[in-house]
């Protein structure tokens, strides 16, 4: 009896050093849960700091080609200027030799009339001979101006209107001063009823679209839509 409960508890130790063994072997061949996250934690930031590099220079990019976008958008603001001043200046000299025309016809006409009536009409023209104080143009607000902006385009887009202008440009070749004296005519007339409407007579129609360019800066749609305008304004239909 003694000798089986020995071999019985012989069996037992044996089996319990076995499972040791294999325990202990398990352990040496897995890590810890929390080495293993650790080691994760590294090979992700090894992940990162790699691709570093690559993530600066495309901000770096970015933040050039927005930049670029500023610059680009101020110069296109900056011609746009120049543009209507330079087509401001044309009317300008426009409306100064039509004025001088008109005086060189009425010099003409008064030298034709017989001295006997000429006195009377020059007393009547000495009662006048001040020159009459020019009216001001209105202002526009910005929604005014989006409101005309917008019409204006409309009304160059029409078939008909757009025909004219084509004609128009072309028969001008690239002389900019015919352009002016030939399509002005034509755009103010086309846009005569609009430029009324918010108190501009034809002939200042530049100075609406100067208050118009104004109220575009930094709106993207009015910008598009005064671009279309200049070019329509400059022959390029």
């Amino acid at each position: 009896m003694g000798v089986a409960c020995s071999a019985f508890v012989q069996d037992k130790v044996e089996d319990v050093e076995s499972c040791s063994i294999k325990s202990a072997g398990v352990g040496l061949e897995s890590e810890p849960l929390w080495k293993q996250m650790a080691q994760a934690q590294i090979e992700s930031q090894k992940a990162a700091e790699a691709v570093r590099p690559e993530v600066q220079k495309l901000l770096a990019e970015r933040a050039a080609a927005r930049q670029a976008a500023v610059k680009q958008a101020e110069a296109d603001r900056k011609a746009a200027e120049a543009k209507l001043k330079a087509l401001e200046r044309l009317q300008r000299q426009k409306d100064e030799e039509e004025a001088a025309k008109n005086e060189q016809e009425e010099t003409k006409k008064a030298a034709q009339v017989p001295s006997s009536k000429a006195k009377p009409k020059t007393k009547a023209q000495g009662s006048s001979s001040k020159p009459a104080a020019p009216s001001r143009p209105a202002k526009l607000t910005k929604d005014q101006a989006k409101d005309a902006l917008n019409r204006a385009v409309a009304i160059f887009d029409m078939p008909e209107n757009r025909r004219k202008l084509q004609e128009a440009a072309r028969s001008c070749g690239g002389d900019d001063a015919k352009k002016m004296a030939v399509l002005m005519p034509l755009v103010q007339g086309m846009l005569k009823d609009l430029l009324e409407s918010h108190g501009f007579t034809g002939e200042k129609i530049l100075h609406a679209v100067m208050q118009i360019s104004t109220h575009a800066q930094g709106d993207k749609r009015m910008s598009k839509q005064l671009a279309k305008l200049q070019a329509t304004l400059e022959g390029n239909v």
